[in-house]
C-alpha cells in the first residue's frame, strides 16, 4: 500500500523480484535482521518458500 514503509534489508526489499541460480525466480516475502546478516524468506515460482541468508544467497535482483 502507498504510504507504508516496506521493510528494507541492505539491498533487498519486501516484494522485490529476485533470481537464484538453483531455485529460479521468486519474490522476497519477509526480511529478518540478524546480528551480522539478514534472513530473507523468498517465495520461488517453482521451488516454493525458502529461507536464505542474504550474504550467501547469490540472488540477482530483477
Amino acid at each position: 500500500p502507498l504510504g507504508e514503509a516496506m521493510p528494507v534489508s541492505g539491498d533487498y526489499t519486501v516484494g522485490q523480484r529476485v533470481e537464484h541460480p538453483k531455485f529460479g525466480v521468486g519474490i522476497v516475502r519477509r526480511i529478518e535482521t540478524l546480528a551480522t546478516d539478514h534472513k530473507l524468506v523468498v517465495d520461488f515460482d517453482g521451488a516454493g518458500e525458502k529461507t536464505l541468508l542474504a550474504k550467501f544467497a547469490k540472488l540477482t535482483k530483477l
